[in-house]
């Protein structure tokens, strides 16, 4: 009888160790790198978005841009993002009911000759409910917070890929079950791989 206790405490142990395993973070896509081995980026160690056109009010705006600063201050990268309106780097909302993603970034537009990224641009799909929490994010159960969200389509402008779906366990990768706005290291890693160290 003891041996069954034991081998079922055993097992017990290892099912447990095997679920709070994470999924694999995000990594950078197939199409990441040109033909000659070099990761596709954006020029001038810089890309402007604009969030003009996206039928945001102040806080929706405000939340991008904080979402960009995570990249900026916290990547460790010799790289900026910067609000440009104009730029055609356009944010937007728009209601995808057929979609299970709170945000979604548009296919990167690839200059292959010169291994630079040339366009994209993201939205944030209202189908979702989207708090306000701001600094303080203590969101809502079945909320998403704006700047989560934004902060990971952005990780999508350096062509990190999503590995699986939920993928909660990859930073800004995913926004939902995080609570402060931090990257993970192989984010940094990846931007600082292409652009080199700030």
């Amino acid at each position: 009888m003891k041996l069954y206790i034991t081998i079922v405490a055993a097992f017990a142990v290892l099912l447990t160790a095997v679920l709070l395993v994470p999924t694999p973070p995000a990594s950078a896509s197939n199409d990441a790198q040109c033909s000659n081995g070099e990761y596709r980026r954006w020029p001038n160690q810089t890309a402007t978005y604009d969030r003009s056109h996206g039928d945001f009010d102040d806080w929706w705006q405000d939340e991008i841009d904080a979402a960009a600063d995570i990249w900026n201050d916290d990547s460790g990268a010799n790289f900026s993002f910067h609000d440009y309106t104009g730029s055609g780097h356009e944010w937007y909302k728009e209601t995808r009911s057929w979609d299970d993603r709170p945000g979604l970034t548009d296919t990167l537009i690839i200059n292959a000759e010169l291994c630079q990224l040339t366009d994209t641009g993201s939205l944030f799909n209202t189908r979702f409910t989207f708090s306000e929490c701001g600094d303080d994010c203590d969101q809502d159960e079945g909320e998403l917070v704006r700047r989560h969200v934004a902060a990971h389509e952005f990780s999508h402008w350096f062509v990190l890929d999503d590995t699986e779906w939920p993928w909660q366990y990859t930073c800004v990768s995913f926004p939902k079950y995080r609570t402060d706005y931090s990257l993970c290291n192989h984010e940094k890693d990846h931007v600082q791989d292409i652009y080199g160290e700030d």
